[in-house]
């Protein structure tokens, strides 16, 4: 009988093959997910409203590029950070200046948008920057930009001292054409202002420069200055919506190019730009002793009739309260000029600021001195003109608090007003109702003594003609006859009588007037310059009443 052989040795078997396959796949797709993984990248937004874990995509351009995969609040509980995977080739778009927003339905400056999202939901949209790769971790916008970050052209900053209309996406304005758009708007707290965010679309950004002007362009502008009213209006989405413009001064040549972010001054509207077009200048102050009613921000400040600066300000804050005070003790109202050398052809720099100081110290020497003067007599407003005068009270510049404090006078139209008060508080110290009384009383008595020389004539004629008269001696007769003829040239009807009587009347019909003159005077004290007023409109071709 024979025995089993029995052997030790172990041999494989073939069903290890499938598992041992199955795990090489495993570990190869776990490896290739994880090499092919595309990045994750946490956004913070100050909501969650319409994300959703697993559902809400990350698009460009309407093409998915990621999923959320995550939701959480914050440290601080003040928003939520999204956690979102990206595909693998939209690696490239991770940049430091990467921007992530929700798109939803949304009302803006611009118009409707996101109306897609009412029925695919809301998703973020991701627009690539231009900076460093590498970047995870980003702060979502809470609205749609304006701009994209890619976008070419300029970003400059404007700061206004007003209050503004302008909002963020108004359009950025040049001679009509819209060439940007606002991208930020919001408050200076250190002025009290705005600060806007602008940026100047690609090939239009080589237009601005360091001579360029910006001013708000919202609405209808409407000035009232001393050379009339003026009216400017812009594009329509600017008057509806608001806008800025900017522009170069008038007679401005362009300057060097600015670098990005550089800083404005925004303009209350158009004219004022040629109002301040230059770099440099030189502040005064002006305390003048009258009213300064008519006189506004922007009126112009003349040489002879050549414009050398603009009103800056008119306010008791320019100089301490002691300085305003005169030596009558009036208080002086401050008022803060601007002066621009550019403006005499001196050079636009703080050379020509010193050259400019120079000679308008040695203008105050020889009788250079500030007033002001009436440029409408429609609207009444007023300007500063700066004028040489004859034997002026010696001044000099001098400083006081933060200013220096031009040397004025009190204008030509004052000093009339000041003469004709005068005259009329003489006109008014005058007796007149004495005199008027006191010629009445003449003219009275000088009348009864003509009638009792008509009675006295009278009773001459009787004697002369009575019986006993004529026996007397001839001279005597020719002497009462001479006295007769004597007294009847003095006579009613006689040249003298008429003289006199002619003479007194004048005097009463000049009392009178002075009278009349007297009592419109203290009706109207301007009737010696204003005419009066007609009581009706002539109608040419008809006949006037």
């Amino acid at each position: 009988m024979t025995e089993p052989h029995i052997s030790e040795k172990r041999r494989f078997s073939a069903i290890w093959i499938i598992p041992i396959i199955a795990a090489i796949l495993g570990v190869w797709m776990v490896a290739h997910t994880q090499m092919t993984k595309g990045p994750l990248v946490s956004i913070t937004f100050s909501t969650a409203e319409g994300i959703e874990v697993g559902k809400t995509k990350i698009k460009l351009r309407a093409v998915e590029l990621g999923l959320v995969e995550g939701i959480e609040l914050t440290g601080s509980m003040d928003g939520v950070t999204v956690q979102a995977r990206l595909d693998q080739e939209a690696q490239h778009l991770l940049r430091t200046d990467t921007q992530f927003w929700v798109v939803r339905p949304q009302l803006g400056p611009a118009g409707i948008s996101g109306l897609g999202t009412l029925l695919s939901g809301a998703y973020i949209e991701v627009s690539p920057g231009v900076g460093e790769l590498g970047a995870r971790v980003y702060r979502g916008l809470d609205n749609i930009p304006v701009t994209p970050a890619s976008a070419e052209g300029l970003h400059v900053v404007l700061e206004g001292e007003s209050p503004s209309t302008l909002r963020v996406g108004n359009p950025v304005l040049y001679r009509g054409y819209t060439v940007g758009r606002i991208e930020s708007a919001e408050l200076n707290t250190e002025s009290g202002g705005g600060r806007f965010g602008v940026f100047v679309e690609a090939p239009y950004h080589g237009l601005v420069n360091v001579n360029t002007r910006f001013w708000d362009a919202s609405g209808i502008s409407m000035q009232m200055s001393a050379d009339g009213l003026s009216v400017t209006t812009q594009s329509m989405e600017a008057l509806l919506l608001g806008g800025v413009s900017f522009d170069l001064p008038k007679d401005a040549s362009a300057g060097d190019p600015v670098e990005p972010y550089s800083r404005f001054d925004l303009f209350p509207n158009r004219s004022s730009i040629d109002t301040h077009p230059f770099t440099t200048h030189k502040d005064y102050i002006l305390l003048l002793d009258t009213s300064v009613r008519g006189l506004v921000v922007g009126a112009p400040v003349h040489y002879r009739g050549i414009q050398v600066g603009t009103v800056q300000g008119i306010s008791f804050d320019y100089v301490p309260d002691q300085v305003a005070f005169g030596a009558d003790g009036h208080i002086r109202v401050p008022v803060l000029i601007r002066l621009d050398p550019a403006r005499v052809n001196l050079p636009d720099s703080e050379e020509g600021v010193a050259e400019f100081v120079r000679v308008l110290e040695a203008g105050v020497k020889s009788g250079l001195r500030a007033s002001l003067k009436n440029g409408n007599l429609v609207t009444g407003r007023l300007f500063v003109a700066l004028d040489f005068y004859d034997d002026p009270a010696p001044a000099s510049i001098e400083t006081a608090g933060t200013y220096e404090v031009f040397p004025s006078i009190s204008s030509g139209l004052e000093q009339i007003e000041h003469q004709i008060s005068a005259v009329l508080e003489k006109l008014q110290g005058l007796p007149l109702e004495n005199t008027l009384a006191s010629a009445k009383g003449a003219l009275d008595e000088i009348s009864r003594t003509a009638e009792a020389g008509t009675a006295a004539l009278d009773e001459l004629d009787g004697i002369l003609a009575h019986e006993s008269t004529q026996t007397l001696p001839a001279d005597l007769r020719r002497s009462l006859s001479e006295f007769e003829n004597l007294l009847g040239g003095y006579g009613p009807g006689s040249i003298m009588y008429d003289d006199l009587q002619r003479m007194l009347e004048e005097l009463s019909t000049s009392l009178t007037a002075v009278e009349q003159l007297m009592q419109t005077l203290n009706a109207k004290p301007s009737a010696l310059l204003m005419s009066s007023a007609r009581k009706f409109d002539p109608v040419p071709g008809a006949k006037q009443p």
